[in-house]
């Protein structure tokens, strides 16, 4: 009986017609509209007054009742030359704090929870961004405290010691992280681009040094504020709401932007961020809460890098696929749960049963700025493996340039490497806060957010050459080296890497004892081109000619655009002269330009001699008299700068 029940529900019914006509408010056809495109985006300006505006950015996609709103502004690290060092951290650390409107983020948090929103703050070396994920039906209360305590602060004594309280048990929180992954990559960057006393460019934000008393600690955050919070247009970018929204919730607190509680100033331009290469080092071993103490959990981080494609290089692709290829760290890193087993990093050093009792993390990292960027390898293990983690890092770009991974890259490396890459960026886009970030920050550095379709087909069209041309292109870059933790000698490291390193151009470089002068440089070229025009009959080695002729077009090209870059620097200089309250650190940046660029000419003429029985070097050296009167200009602004030097630091 039951059978027969349960059967019945499944029998068609005798008496079931088939509708010939419509019934009744269904005459009219209609059809299920497809979703919009979930990477759709807008953009559009909206204008605070006759000078500024800010840039809207929306994904109109919705999913679920809440909405991710942010806003970016292109303040970071890097623009903290004038203050002191870690005022960034502190000044992410007090967004969300009393305003206009509220007398406290406590205050702040209990308005936010009744709209079922968090909050949060985040800063880098670019960038600044207030964001936080509320209810669809409160977003215009959400909107209103962003601009309030963005744009309307009161940096009073007490929430910047609230904040410098906060910063502190950041920093020390971080020692006690299981693998420092920030601090390396901060000490690193250091290394790289520390070329000025001030670590112009991009630099690190670890050390804080913050000083004073709370009153004039307030009045440098919102010095800092007034000059960079408006550097660009701000961004506001919001994920879960169309533009017409987004517009008529951020009209009606737009005046709280037109005269913010900190003012506007006029902002200094960001110095480019010129590549140097060198060494850093932090004396700060890896602390735990382990029960076995200190001697058995004492590390040593250790890190090499190199210069990498900026965020508009088209390169950046390719050394994306190349860092996803590298891996590392963890066999859980890359693209899912199991996925990393098979990156290089990890069967070739982490699973080497030379290395393995070594090393507890090794994974590469790819840093990508405005202006510049960085590609980094660093190991975390036992002390005094400093020397092998370096060997390591440069080891595996050159064998990967050497083609001593093709048949692994064949396959399934290269495929597999783009697939987890693919799959880890596409996943970062299913959270609405990753997505947010993403749009603002590329729409901060690039004017507006890529699509992600874009990117993708990019990605796919890397080839194993591709790859093999970026590793090498690393190699050709003076490396820099950092050391976290206790060591003898950094330096060291950084002298070997340097020799390991194949250039013979770099190696000529950096053991020239003393640089010729400019105007010495060009009168020395000058002789030695009309020695070889009269000892052009003597030619006698083809191969080394061809050699030498190559490594001469090298130096002459890298002349060429240390020049460009020099001549940018001097004219930002001069430019900025009058508005910038200290110049030195400018100057003393185009002082070490021209010391490469003092180098370059004498590694040319270096080659010049070492050919000058070549006649086919004739038709290699029409660039000569042109580095001549290159030189002779360099002297000239080399003079008026170090005047300008010495009347800033009142030497004369």
């Amino acid at each position: 009986m039951i059978r027969g029940r349960f059967s019945s529900i499944f029998t068609r019914r005798k008496n079931s017609l088939a509708l010939r006509t419509p019934l009744a408010q269904f005459e009219n056809e209609s059809f299920v509209e497809l979703n919009d495109d979930p990477f759709k985006s807008q953009i559009k300006k909206l204008a605070i007054d006759d000078f500024r505006s800010f840039t809207l950015v929306t994904r109109p996609s919705r999913h679920g009742t809440h909405t991710t709103v942010g806003l970016c502004f292109p303040a970071g690290s890097r623009h903290t030359d004038a203050f002191s060092p870690g005022i960034s951290h502190l000044d992410q650390a007090l967004a969300f704090g009393k305003c206009s409107s509220f007398q406290s983020r406590d205050e702040i948090r209990d308005h936010l929870d009744k709209c079922g929103a968090i909050f949060d703050a985040q800063s880098d070396h670019e960038t600044t961004i207030y964001a936080l994920s509320i209810m669809n039906k409160h977003i215009n209360d959400g909107i209103k405290v962003l601009f309030d305590t963005a744009f309307q602060p009161m940096l009073t004594e007490s929430c910047v010691e609230e904040a410098l309280a906060s910063v502190e048990n950041e920093l020390k929180h971080n020692e006690f992280d299981p693998v420092r992954v920030n601090e390396i990559c901060e000490l690193s960057i250091h290394a790289g681009f520390n070329h000025s006393r001030r670590g112009m460019g991009i630099k690190r934000s670890m050390h804080e040094r913050i000083g004073g008393s709370s009153r004039s600690i307030a009045r440098e955050v919102a010095a800092f504020r007034s000059a960079n919070y408006f550097r660009k247009d701000p961004v506001i970018v919001a994920v879960g709401m169309d533009m017409e929204e987004l517009v008529e919730s951020v009209k009606p607190v737009l005046h709280l932007a037109v005269d913010p509680s900190y003012g506007v100033s006029e902002s200094v331009p960001a110095e480019p961020s010129v590549w140097t290469g060198g060494s850093a080092h932090l004396v700060s071993g890896s602390s735990s809460f382990s029960i076995l103490g200190d001697d058995s959990t004492s590390q040593t981080y250790s890190s090499i890098a190199w210069e990498a494609p900026s965020i508009n290089d088209p390169d950046r692709y390719t050394c994306h696929v190349l860092r996803a290829m590298l891996g590392g760290q963890s066999y859980f890193e890359s693209g899912g749960p199991g996925k990393g087993i098979t990156s290089l990093l990890c069967t070739q050093i982490l699973a080497n049963p030379m290395e393995q009792n070594i090393w507890n993390h090794f994974k590469a990292i790819y840093k990508e700025f405005e202006d510049a960027g960085t590609f980094i390898i660093f190991g975390q293990g036992s002390e005094n493996c400093e020397q092998l983690a370096v060997n390591n890092g440069i080891l595996m770009l050159e064998r990967i340039s050497k083609g001593s991974y093709d048949g692994w890259m064949k396959s399934p490396g290269l495929m597999q490497s783009k697939n987890q890459l693919l799959n880890s960026y596409l996943r970062d886009l299913e959270i609405k806060a990753e997505m947010m970030e993403i749009l603002a920050k590329e729409t901060v550095s690039l004017g507006a957010p890529q699509n992600p379709n874009h990117i993708v087909k990019q990605i796919d069209k890397v080839t194993i050459e591709d790859v093999k041309r970026m590793a090498k292109k690393l190699l050709e870059s003076d490396p820099a080296v950092a050391v976290l933790g206790p060591t003898t000698d950094v330096e060291s490291l950084l002298i070997s890497a340097r020799e390991r390193q194949s250039s013979k151009l770099k190696m000529w470089k950096y053991r020239i004892a003393k640089p010729l002068s400019f105007a010495a440089a060009g009168s020395f070229l000058a002789s030695k081109r009309t020695a070889i025009v009269s000892a052009k009959d003597e030619y006698t080695n083809a191969s080394h000619v061809e050699t030498l002729l190559q490594t001469t077009k090298m130096a002459m090209d890298e002349l060429n655009s240390s020049f460009s870059a020099l001549c940018k620097l001097q004219y930002k200089s001069m430019e900025s002269f009058k508005s910038a309250e200290d110049q030195l650190s400018i100057q003393w940046a185009i002082f070490k330009q021209m010391e490469e660029v003092d180098d370059l000419i004498q590694n040319i003429a270096i080659t010049l001699q070492a050919s000058q029985n070549s006649a086919a070097c004739l038709e290699e050296l029409e660039g000569v008299e042109a580095l001549q009167d290159r030189a002779e200009k360099l002297g000239i602004v080399k003079a008026k700068l170090s005047a300008l030097v010495d009347f800033r630091s009142g030497n004369i």
